[in-house]
């Protein structure tokens, strides 16, 4: 920084005497020396110069040297608290990312160490739920599945689906027969029929899906703080054993899918929380 003061008020300043002042000849500024500021501090890393050779000073940092540095991964639990944590922390030294698993930032801080801040996508657990029920399940197992998920489920209702599937009975019946033919060999051949009925006779209509609305991630919300909740699918099988055991099966469809589109909205949400701040797609 340079500044220059009248000669009048520069005292001790001899206008016959021929001074050089940051390479400027004292008797051809007409009696207006300049005066350079002698240091100059960075305001960000508070390093201090001196303007005659620009030596170093005092080192980046070493006024916050007495300060511990910071580590370690602190984890948050919905896109808004990262998001703030990321706005105060930043000083220009922030890489954040994002895949469908979380998002991540890291603070820079140079000598003071690197900080981390987290946040999972974590699924509900009432998708959780639904999501184990993808397998062979006994009537008393599904039973407990749509018991536990009532308030969930809209078409058919949980008390219509369960009506229905206590009143299943399975059925397996197998049969030979042989045949002797002119030529004296004899061939048999094997039939098994393998049937879901009604426990009171005749046939039974099982949906071939239900429809539920359920949270996808934990921590999401609306702007009256309650869950947002979304309308899936589930796929209903039943299928009988050799043994004439009734098992049944629920699969959401399109669960991954329907996951990533989630996580997605998430983060367009988290890109307009820190912007101008960069969010990077990483790896999984």
């Amino acid at each position: 920084m340079t500044m220059e003061m009248e000669n009048e008020d520069f005292d001790g300043i001899d206008e016959g005497d021929v001074r050089t002042f940051a390479g400027h000849d004292y008797n051809q500024t007409r009696g207006i020396a300049p005066i350079v500021a002698p240091s100059y501090t960075d305001p960000t890393t508070g390093a201090v110069y001196i303007h005659r050779d620009l030596g170093v000073q005092i080192r980046p940092w070493e006024a916050a040297e007495h300060i511990p540095p910071r580590s370690g991964n602190e984890k948050l639990g919905d896109v808004e608290s990262w998001a703030g944590t990321v706005n105060r922390e930043n000083d220009g030294q922030t890489y954040a990312t994002w895949n469908t698993r979380r998002l991540l930032a890291t603070f820079d801080y140079d000598t003071r160490g690197r900080h981390h801040a987290s946040m999972d996508f974590v699924l509900s657990r009432e998708l959780v739920a639904w999501k184990d029920a993808d397998h062979l399940l006994s009537i008393s197992q599904a039973i407990q599945v749509l018991e536990d998920q009532s308030e969930a489920i809209s078409d058919p209702t949980a008390t219509e689906l369960m009506g229905i599937i206590r009143s299943l009975r399975a059925n397996v019946s197998s049969s030979a027969e042989t045949e002797l033919r002119p030529d004296g060999t004899m061939g048999v051949s094997f039939a098994r029929d393998q049937r879901v009925t009604s426990k009171a006779g005749g046939s039974v209509e099982l949906p071939h899906s239900i429809k539920i609305t359920i949270p996808v991630l934990a921590g999401e919300i609306d702007t009256d703080g309650k869950p947002v909740r979304y309308a899936m699918v589930v796929r209903l099988r039943a299928s009988v054993s050799n043994d004439a055991a009734l098992t049944l099966r629920f699969t959401v469809m399109h669960v991954d899918r329907i996951v990533e589109t989630v996580v997605m909205g998430q983060v367009s949400k988290t890109r307009e929380l820190i912007s101008p701040i960069e969010l990077y797609r990483a790896a999984l």
